[in-house]
């Protein structure tokens, strides 16, 4: 869970002074500004298409007005912006282009979320990552052993993904797994996670960079990211998992060799249940090696 976190050898070479001084940089900034923009004007827009059965209290500076004040006049306003409102929800809700945009907005509100969760899933591991790291490097001054240092991480990844879990509702593996995908985002794949935080992407091609990266160094992840974001936006996820391979392999061929090989330690064979008293027998194993030929 941790290792999205801290680098294999940080551990060995940790400094409980440098640890005080923040030596893993958490990102502050906020929200990106496109999100921002975005989301004030969903909401100006959503103000002004809302109808009032009266005139709200807040438009007044005064507070409510008195009967005199309201005048015929300001009477016409408000019935020309219901009007407005509702000729908005017409063609909304009762057109196909418009329930089209609102699927399309609902997507972007999703992606929003999903993105602003990562970003807090991520924050929690590594100030949780940060605890442990402390936690090491004083187990480490009192001569504690290397296996006992790694049990001291362990312990703490395991405590994580419980909090996370219990929170999320998920299994701690799960949580682990998801908090793993939100730690890569966030220390190695940042602009994929800002992309996600302004709707212009789904959680579903930022998991498809993070997956084809996995394998390369820092510097290449970020090579691909600024290569293959944009085309992201505009893609499907199957031709956009191509796209990003492709342009792995060019870069670094050893990376697919690195994913074959990590595929074949999680071969298995599994049963899952089916409904009506039947079950799924599943196989995972290398396409080389499979017991049967493809006739569909």
């Amino acid at each position: 869970m941790f290792e999205q976190l801290i680098e294999p050898g940080e551990v060995d070479a940790i400094d409980l002074a440098e640890l005080r001084s923040q030596l893993w940089d958490v990102p502050v900034e906020g929200p990106p500004p496109e999100h921002e923009e975005a989301t004030m004007a969903r909401v100006l827009a959503e103000a002004a298409a809302r109808v009032w059965d009266e005139v709200p209290d807040e438009v007044f500076a005064s507070g409510p007005p008195a009967e005199d004040v309201f005048s015929a006049a300001d009477e016409a306003r408000w019935r020309e912006r219901e009007a407005a409102a509702f000729a908005l929800w017409e063609q909304e809700y009762a057109t196909t282009d418009g329930m089209l945009q609102r699927v399309v907005r609902s997507r972007a509100d999703a992606a929003r979320s999903n993105g602003s969760e990562l970003r807090g899933m991520a924050e929690f591991a590594m100030a949780r990552a940060q605890q442990a790291a402390v936690a090491v490097a004083e187990a480490a001054a009192e001569g504690a052993s290397r296996e006992e240092l790694e049990a001291v991480i362990e312990a703490a990844e395991a405590s994580a993904a419980a909090e996370l879990g219990a929170v999320l509702h998920l299994s701690p593996a799960a949580a682990r797994a998801r908090s793993d995908f939100a730690s890569g985002l966030l220390r190695r794949l940042p602009e994929t996670l800002k992309a996600l935080e302004a709707g212009v992407i789904t959680e579903r091609m930022a998991k498809v960079l993070w997956e084809e990266t996995r394998d390369l160094n820092v510097a290449d992840a970020a090579r691909i990211e600024r290569d293959c974001l944009e085309r992201a936006k505009n893609s499907t996820p199957a031709s956009f998992g191509r796209h990003v391979r492709k342009r792995v392999e060019q870069l670094d061929p050893a990376a697919a060799r690195k994913r074959h090989e990590r595929a074949r330690t999680e071969r298995r064979v599994s049963m899952s249940p089916a409904g009506d008293g039947m079950a799924w027998i599943s196989l995972l194993l290398p396409a080389a090696r499979r017991p049967w030929r493809s006739t569909g």
